[in-house]
């Protein structure tokens, strides 16, 4: 089974393949990379409703610069993914399941 669990949020549209944060409202975007997500917008069926991939889930995350097959990524300040580097204060959020490069929708396992 694959975790994705209905939401309903304001300008979820824009959000498809990003981090969100709870704010007990239904989850807005990250806004800082040391952020604590809660998962990421599976899809978005209105600008209100949406699917929420939780840990474990299988879905496409937006990324930032160029990523490799199943290497780790890092949440980015915009609550998109980059590569992880294993620096102090980064948080991984996700395991590519596929390469990207900047601004693709890579399919990934949410963590």
């Amino acid at each position: 089974m694959n975790p994705v669990y209905p939401i309903e949020s304001t300008g979820l549209t824009d959000l498809v393949g990003k981090f969100l944060k709870a704010d007990g409202a239904g989850g807005f975007a990250v806004a800082d990379a040391d952020d604590i997500h809660v998962g990421c917008l599976d899809h978005a069926l209105s600008a209100t409703k949406g699917g929420l991939a939780v840990i474990g889930a299988r879905t496409r995350v937006k990324v930032t610069g160029a990523v490799a097959q199943f290497g780790f990524g890092k949440l980015a300040a915009d609550g998109t993914a980059s590569a992880y580097t294993g620096v102090d204060g980064e948080v991984r959020c996700c395991q590519f399941l596929q390469a990207g490069t900047d601004g693709e929708l890579v399919a990934a396992v949410i963590m």
